[in-house]
């Protein structure tokens, strides 16, 4: 499921407490929390998808291909680096 959480040198303690709010604040924050993660899924969707692409794509294929070695020597030879 996920990985566990480093313990704390010193201790903590959390208190949640009740929010008192009005329905209509009530109404306007659940509102923009469920706007704001419809944007945030919106935005995922959409790299996921570029991503998806991009591993597709030749020269992806190619540079996941070759070591890490071999591929600083490449840029250094393309910019004339020494």
């Amino acid at each position: 499921m996920y990985p566990m959480a480093k313990q704390a040198k010193t201790p903590a303690f959390i208190h949640e407490l009740p929010l008192l709010v009005i329905k209509s604040q009530e109404n306007a924050a659940l509102t923009r929390i469920g706007m704001g993660r419809q944007l945030y899924n919106a935005c995922l969707g959409v790299f996921l998808q570029q991503l998806a692409l991009i591993k597709e794509s030749r020269q992806y294929q190619e540079v996941s291909e070759i070591s890490l070695h071999e591929f600083a020597g490449k840029v250094k030879n393309v910019y004339n680096l020494q």
